[in-house]
């Protein structure tokens, strides 16, 4: 069993499947840990039957990491944008405004599809890639930094995982180096390459760049270099 992964994912939910795909798919060894193992049926208990919406743009990602073919038939797509404008003493509608997307574009603003099978699919994915392994059942306990690599990370109930990187689900423990100083933030963090990333270690010429992003899919920006 290894122990030496390039990146560790705590939290295997929407956002943290999608990313362990993004970067599997960009070549890292990535180590995807969560406490507790994905409801993958809807009619199963525990099942998340809320939905996610993607915007236009993830069609890209989701497609370059081998998703989008799973997912697209499922996809319901977001052809109207409405705006209501509740407010007011008064619990009625005041203004309603209405946008179409073929207004602006010949595709749909975006695509809704279920959690449950967002989880289902995106396993299914990660099983196919050998530089990927998924670890439900197990959560992180701990993390600490080291002068020998970026990240060491305890896990229950064994501990001894080692990273260079290590993400959550709602944001990002990022690096400027391997032997620097990990940083934890509430808030999304992104990572950018700089002209001096290493091909021998591709995160090496990572840096932490501090955005405030309004969505979590924050995560999925980490794994396409500009």
């Amino acid at each position: 069993m290894s122990t030496d992964y390039d990146i560790v994912i705590s939290g295997g939910g929407v956002a943290g499947l999608t990313a362990a795909a993004a970067m599997g798919s960009a070549g890292f060894s990535v180590l995807l840990c969560d406490p507790t193992p994905p409801v993958i049926a809807q009619d199963q208990a525990g099942a998340d039957l809320r939905t996610t919406a993607f915007l236009q743009p993830a069609q890209q990602l989701l497609d370059e990491i081998g998703l989008w073919n799973r997912l697209s038939a499922h996809a319901a797509p977001l052809q109207i944008m409405r705006i209501v404008d509740a407010g007011g003493p008064e619990p009625e509608p005041r203004v309603v405004r209405e946008f179409n997307a073929a207004d602006i574009s010949s595709g749909p603003f975006g695509w809704n599809l279920p959690n449950w099978l967002l989880r289902r699919e995106i396993v299914a994915r990660l099983s196919e890639m050998p530089n990927v392994t998924f670890r439900p059942g197990t959560g992180t306990a701990s993390l600490l930094t080291r002068e020998s690599e970026a990240l060491r990370l305890s896990r229950l109930p064994v501990s001894g995982f080692e990273a260079a990187m290590m993400t959550r689900s709602c944001g990002l423990f990022g690096l400027s180096r391997p032997r620097s100083t990990a940083r934890a933030d509430p808030s999304p963090w992104c990572l950018c390459p700089t002209a001096t990333a290493c091909p021998a270690r591709p995160w090496s010429g990572w840096k932490t760049v501090p955005r405030r992003c309004a969505s979590r899919a924050c995560p999925f920006r980490v794994s396409r270099p500009r």
